[in-house]
């Protein structure tokens, strides 16, 4: 069996984070679709193929 994965690197912005610079946990959904993103340009699963197989 194949595992597929892909790593990206996060920029995080001055304002997602605290004095502490500790990122806000409302900020990881923003990073996790990111990922999901950039995971299914790498494997060719986009938005629109999504898309076509729940219509």
């Amino acid at each position: 069996m194949r595992t597929l994965s892909h790593t990206i690197e996060v920029l995080i912005r001055f304002n997602e984070a605290d004095p502490l610079g500790i990122v806000w946990h409302g900020h990881y959904v923003r990073y996790f679709e990111d990922g999901r993103e950039a995971f299914g340009e790498q494997y060719g699963i986009g938005y629109m193929h999504f898309l076509r197989k729940t219509l």
